[in-house]
Formats: structure tokens, sequence, C-alpha cells
């Protein structure tokens, strides 16, 4: 098995920690298979209904920190890990 080192273990711990956003969970499925095959149709879809969720959100500008927070290859979770 191989070790997962902290700040990996501290990124996964922010995203779980991220609610998610209230898609309609029937087509999670739909969802995925379609974006792995990269359908650009569906993208839109897909698009278009988390635009509709996050006009109903009260916290937009939080949620999109967050976002950007963990797209950032540049930001470190937790503790850094200190060479020896």
């Amino acid at each position: 098995m191989e070790n997962v080192d902290v700040q990996e273990s501290d990124l996964v711990d922010f995203i779980k920690s991220t609610d998610p956003l209230p898609l309609d969970p029937a087509l999670d499925n739909d969802h995925l298979q379609n974006l792995l095959r990269g359908h650009p149709y569906h993208s839109i879809n897909v698009r278009d209904e988390v635009e509709e969720v996050y006009s109903d959100l009260d916290s937009v500008e939080e949620r999109l920190e967050m976002v950007d927070a963990i797209k950032n290859p540049h930001n470190l979770f937790g503790n850094p890990v200190e060479e020896e």
C-alpha cells in the first residue's frame, strides 16, 4: 500500500468537509459517465444545473473561494512536510 503524505491527506479532508451541491442524485451516474466520456452537450446541461443551484446559494462567494483553493496547485493544506 502506498503512503499518503500529510499534505495530500489534509487536502482530502478539506474536500470532504465541503458540502456538495444539491444536484439531482438520480442523475449522478449519468453526469459522471458523460463527463468521463467528454460529451460537450452534457457539459452544458450540467453547467446550467450548477448555475441554477448557485443562484439559490446564500454564500456563493465563499463557495467559489473554496473551489479556487482546491484547484490551486500552490495551496498547502495543513502543516508543510519538513524535510530531514
